[in-house]
């Protein structure tokens, strides 16, 4: 198995959430007295789950904010502990600048890492948001399967709804068409 399918089986129970989200964001606004079917509830819907999704993202991105400032904090004495080995080019030296910087991210607890660890959870969360709703041309043209709650209907309706007379999707401003065998939002499934 490659890493692509590997991909695809962790990010399709995640597109289904987004999906299984986005009609649940629909028909609440729909419960509060909006208009079904093709109508401005769809884009405000599309709306309410990107903003639930950075909220729940927020954590995430601000411990990110805060290791990458503890790194930047670091960056003198990291630099002075550079120079201090700059003109030695033995093995035990490289060895020892390493071992000082290690200690120095210790003592004031700033990992490297820190700052992508964040940006790896984040990644897979986003791109189904973006996959899913790529997917909605080809669910709604009859080429997908439908994914979570939203069927042929719902994605046509999607596709023809308006908010503030801007429509929701346009057929130029989509991606180039592709083949849909698969029931995938993946070009390369």
């Amino acid at each position: 198995m490659n890493f692509i399918n590997i991909l695809n089986h962790i990010l399709r129970p995640l597109e289904w959430v987004v999906a299984q989200l986005l009609t649940l964001f629909h028909h609440a606004l729909v419960t509060f007295g909006m208009t079904a079917g093709p109508s401005p509830a769809w884009g405000i819907a599309i709306m309410c789950l990107v903003l639930v999704i950075r909220i729940c993202l927020l954590p995430l991105f601000l411990s990110q904010m805060r290791a990458m400032q503890r790194i930047q904090v670091l960056q003198p004495q990291i630099q002075r502990i550079q120079h201090k080995y700059a003109a030695r080019k033995d093995p035990r030296s490289k060895e020892a600048m390493q071992r000082e910087i290690m200690a120095l991210q210790q003592r004031y607890n700033a990992n490297p890492l820190g700052s992508c660890l964040p940006s790896l959870i984040q990644a897979p969360i986003l791109c189904s948001l973006f996959y899913t709703l790529q997917s909605l041309p080809a669910i709604a043209d009859g080429n997908a399967e439908p994914l979570g709650g939203i069927d042929h209907t719902m994605a046509g309706d999607i596709e023809s709804s308006s908010i503030f007379g801007v429509r929701i999707a346009t057929r130029s401003a989509r991606l180039p068409r592709r083949s849909h065998a698969s029931s995938s939002a993946w070009p390369w499934r």
